[in-house]
């Protein structure tokens, strides 16, 4: 199974942080596994009044709702992702040996 991901950001007006992370828990989270029930959703916050959801989906990357415009600075941003797994070593040359080094001794 191929899994998706979603970053999503927003910055909070100022004092607007705690609403902010209220209607993602109480809104936004709850939408996401309703849409795919295998979904996982984890929310961080930083100092300076950001907000970013890390969503992932068992088929397509998670759409994240549109937050309140009265609660952000600006419109969110939201990228999405796809993992590269195994591509990762075969990107820089490199195989997997078993049980032993990578470096061809």
């Amino acid at each position: 199974m191929s899994y998706r991901t979603t970053m999503w950001e927003a910055v909070a007006k100022p004092g607007a942080l705690p609403s902010l992370v209220g209607w993602a828990a109480d809104v936004a989270v709850p939408a996401l596994l309703s849409a795919d029930p295998r979904c996982q959703a984890q929310l961080y916050r930083s100092s300076d009044e950001r907000l970013v959801i890390i969503a992932t989906g068992s088929e397509t990357a998670p759409e994240v709702p549109e937050a309140p415009a009265e609660l952000c600075e600006r419109p969110p941003h939201q990228w999405r992702f796809q993992p590269l797994g195994d591509q990762i070593g075969e990107s820089r040359g490199h195989t997997h040996h078993e049980g032993g080094a990578r470096d061809g001794s």
